[in-house]
């Protein structure tokens, strides 16, 4: 039986856990459907990786031919992958006042 620390260790890629233990334990992390959570993993490491965008003047009438579009779109594939964008509108800002 692997304690907390080793399982936390080897689904988190550290060397100094044997090849045969992280098999093991990520084959067991497999069988039960195991995915992190990014919110409780957040709150231990102090650090979110989240990217808050606030942008102005897109709407569904311009959203093809737009500029902030493309933008929007090369941060999103620039971005390393797990870092959660959120993203908010100027409009739907000043609308809600």
């Amino acid at each position: 039986m692997a304690t907390i620390t080793t399982v936390s260790r080897a689904l988190n890629g550290y060397s100094d856990i044997s090849e045969s233990t992280r098999k093991l334990i990520k084959e067991a992390a497999e069988s039960l459907n195991y995915s992190p959570n990014g919110l409780t993993r957040g709150l231990v490491m102090k650090e979110t990786k989240t990217l808050g965008l606030l942008v102005s003047g897109m709407t569904y009438k311009n959203i093809d031919n737009n500029f902030v579009f493309e933008v929007l779109c090369g941060i999103n594939v620039a971005l390393p992958i797990r870092t959660m964008i959120s993203f908010c509108s100027a409009r739907t800002l000043l609308s809600s006042k």
